[in-house]
């Protein structure tokens, strides 16, 4: 397949031009998945939110009631010595404690709760710092995320002014790709066009496109079905 060196030098300018229209579309992708996956984290319906918010129902029946776990035909008072069953001789930890108590649970969440403690059976001191190690990591993971390879944090609050700026400047820079990969491969037609190898510099330009198919002139298209435009979609 003879080809001017000409036409060779503006098919390959057009090809690098596709490639920054397609790594800008990566960048794009990545973009939308992270900020999906950091809204999804904070919600209340996410495996995070609800490990955390399990572990601290754990944490108030192992300390208001624990004869729902240890024993159902004990009394409070045959109980095991707990903080909870101790005399609260601090006014502070007292209040804490009837401050919490106070808050009752649904029969849902009262339920998974005492499954989950008695899964990893967890004694009152385990159930506490099973909660501390996931608000913590609810603190650090969840609530700040992480740019991958610039190692930048940012508050899950910042999120929509981050992600704008961050759309705004990829969505330029996609526009202005776009634009210099069309002045290219117009001007790989116009150099065939002068040097008459339009039909040879198409179908090599045609090789090189990922994101759009164009109709190839050596495989005549086949009859359109279901499966041929799904395998179409591009990889």
């Amino acid at each position: 397949m003879a080809i001017s060196e000409e036409t060779k030098l503006a098919i390959t300018y057009a090809d690098e031009a596709s490639k920054r229209c397609r790594w800008i579309i990566f960048l794009l992708q990545l973009g939308v998945v992270l900020v999906l996956a950091s809204t999804w984290e904070q919600e209340n319906l996410s495996w995070a939110t609800l490990r955390l918010t399990t572990a601290q129902n754990a944490v108030w029946i192992l300390t208001c009631e624990p004869q729902s776990v240890y024993s159902k035909g004990l009394s409070p008072a045959d109980l095991p010595v707990t903080e909870s069953a101790r005399g609260h001789n601090d006014a502070l930890d007292r209040r804490d404690f009837e401050y919490r108590c106070a808050q009752k649970l649904t029969k849902a969440d009262h339920d998974s709760a005492v499954n989950y403690i008695r899964q990893w059976n967890f004694s009152l001191a385990e159930a506490r710092k099973n909660e501390a190690d996931l608000q913590q990591i609810m603190n650090t993971r969840v609530m700040a995320f992480t740019v991958p390879v610039l190692g930048i944090a940012f508050d899950i609050n910042d999120l929509s002014l981050v992600s704008g700026l961050t759309f705004t400047f990829l969505l330029s820079w996609f526009q202005f790709s776009l634009r210099r990969q069309h002045d290219n491969i117009r001007q790989v037609f116009d150099f065939a066009a002068e040097l008459k190898e339009l039909p040879v510099a198409y179908d090599l330009l045609a090789m090189t496109q990922v994101l759009t198919v164009p109709p190839s002139r050596i495989n005549p298209p086949l009859p359109p079905t279901l499966a041929r435009r799904l395998s179409a979609f591009p990889a």
